[in-house]
């Protein structure tokens, strides 16, 4: 996968939208291109190191505790030392990353709905064999994972309420499960849905959807459609299996809770779904300003209470950040938290309008050209510089607008992911 995940535009977003990743002829080249150059990095390295940090009330830590820290340390994977580990994905409450040495999945952290893929539904403190060999890539969501096999099939599991693991069903599933019977999948994002359970007076806000790209580049998309997230043109329940989206070529892909983003081969920006287009939400993919260079996705969402003058209203407020093909990252949206990377104007969450809270139009994070990962959570976010010899990991947000390198121990990073208050990085 690309360096970092789990994903702009130069329009309008509005209160709506986590996550993406993937990309295509340009970017999927690029991605595929890092992929490779992941591979080899690891079939030299000295070893294989992945750091987490943040909450860990079920697990998602992989520490074996459930013990929060605020610091990111070292975490004990399998296979010691001589793992290679090639990509990782957060999803909400739980984390899931490839080993290359056997093509094995391993995955920690909420296991509720057999997100893990171990067969159970017990939660796992430290990393755990999923069912299934030959792994190549995974995207974790909202209690359910998929990940798509080195023959190029895609598989789904966990929770599947709204038919987000395309097999047709509404039945959650304790292993992985094929998707159909196409062997041409090429990458894949999973719905991030960052409600918080200790305010169960939230509405249902829209459910999970999954959107995956093959490898002739058209866009497949399947599960909840409520607020036209699907982007099939009219809001409905959804859909239980794969249903293409359009005819053109895409590159890539992220999602958030309401919302789905893409990057044509042309590289243009389209987005479907909730407060897309001044607010307003939008069933069919829509181009976000003219901009021709984007790259790379990425999408986050929190849940909050806000509050006006005499009334209130539960919703869900997002942020995507972007890399465009000249390696400058830019991002939009809810910046309460300083999730944007720009200087907080109003920093409370509960009011509305957002007063000056909410970046409309991409903002570029700092001056540097050289971002080649990025990654959205709730109220923070992640990126990957190339700097000097190695890659640097940094993070801004949950009330720093200002980008912060993450101290790796000197390790270089390679990929990145956030959960819902929790972080992960990949090193060499």
């Amino acid at each position: 996968m690309s360096p970092a995940h789990n994903h702009t535009r130069t329009g309008t977003v509005a209160i709506g939208g986590k996550r993406g990743h993937e990309m295509t002829a340009k970017a999927t080249a690029a991605r595929n291109a890092r992929l490779a150059a992941l591979v080899a990095t690891a079939l030299t390295a000295s070893s294989c190191t992945t750091f987490t940090w943040g909450n860990n009330d079920v697990g998602q830590l992989g520490d074996g505790t459930t013990t929060d820290r605020a610091t990111p340390a070292a975490i004990t994977m399998p296979g010691g030392t001589g793992a290679l580990w090639t990509d990782i994905d957060a999803g909400t409450h739980h984390t899931c990353e490839v080993r290359h040495n056997d093509q094995t999945l391993w995955c920690w952290g909420s296991n509720e709905n057999a997100q893990l893929g171990d067969g159970t539904t017990t939660d796992r403190s430290v990393p755990t064999q999923a069912q299934g060999s030959g792994w190549h890539s995974v995207a974790a969501g909202h209690d359910y994972s998929c990940a798509i096999k080195t023959d190029q099939t895609l598989w789904c599991w966990g929770a599947n309420d709204y038919g987000q693991l395309g097999d047709g069903t509404t039945a959650n599933r304790t292993a992985p499960t094929q998707v159909g019977a196409a062997t041409a999948w090429q990458t894949v994002a999973a719905n991030f849905n960052q409600f918080d359970v200790a305010f169960p007076q939230v509405p249902d806000l829209g459910g999970a959807h999954t959107c995956a790209i093959k490898t002739d580049q058209t866009l497949w998309c399947w599960g909840a459609n409520d607020f036209g997230q699907l982007g099939t043109g009219t809001p409905d329940p959804g859909q239980l299996q794969p249903t293409q989206i359009g005819t053109h070529q895409w590159t890539d892909i992220a999602l958030g809770n309401l919302q789905t983003c893409a990057v044509r081969a042309d590289g243009t920006m389209w987005c479907t779904g909730a407060g897309i287009e001044d607010g307003l939400d939008v069933s069919n993919l829509t181009q976000i300003g003219s901009d021709t260079d984007w790259n790379e996705l990425a999408l986050g969402a929190t849940w909050g209470l806000f509050e006006g003058d005499g009334f209130a209203v539960w919703a869900v407020a997002h942020h995507g950040c972007a890399i465009k093909t000249d390696d400058s990252l830019w991002c939009w949206g809810w910046n309460a938290r300083g999730q944007v990377g720009v200087p907080i104007v109003n920093h409370l969450d509960h009011l509305i309008p957002p007063s000056g809270a909410f970046e409309f139009d991409p903002v570029q994070v700092g001056s540097a050209n050289d971002w080649v990962g990025v990654a959205a959570g709730a109220i923070r976010t992640c990126g990957i510089r190339a700097v000097g010899p190695g890659n640097e990991a940094w993070c801004w947000g949950d009330d720093d607008d200002q980008p912060a390198q993450v101290d790796l121990g000197g390790k270089s990073a390679a990929e990145v992911a956030l959960g819902r208050g929790f972080r992960a990085v990949l090193t060499f």
